[in-house]
């Protein structure tokens, strides 16, 4: 009955440095920041912001587009295609 006991307290203790080695393997490889090359994304709208937040250039369709802001008007999306270089 000793023998099996301390078999069992063996193979719970490598049970736990394997699992918490495979945990810490997982968790470094999930932080890890790798740069990976994109051939082609699909995406329907793509907003370009300063680090602040501040929106500086959507690319979209004209359905999905941002409203546009001019000097001292505001006009709809649909009506902006001068102002988004789409003449």
């Amino acid at each position: 009955m000793r023998l099996s006991l301390r078999r069992q307290f063996l193979f719970l203790r490598g049970y736990a440095i394997t699992s918490s080695l495979i945990l810490v393997v997982l968790a470094a490889a999930a932080f890890r920041q790798a740069s990976q090359k994109t051939g082609e994304i699909t995406v329907e709208r793509v907003n370009v912001v300063d680090a602040d937040g501040t929106l500086r250039m959507v690319l979209a369709g004209k359905d999905r587009m941002h409203p546009c802001h001019g000097r001292h008007h505001h006009r709809p999306a649909p009506s902006c295609r001068r102002h988004a270089l789409l003449q």
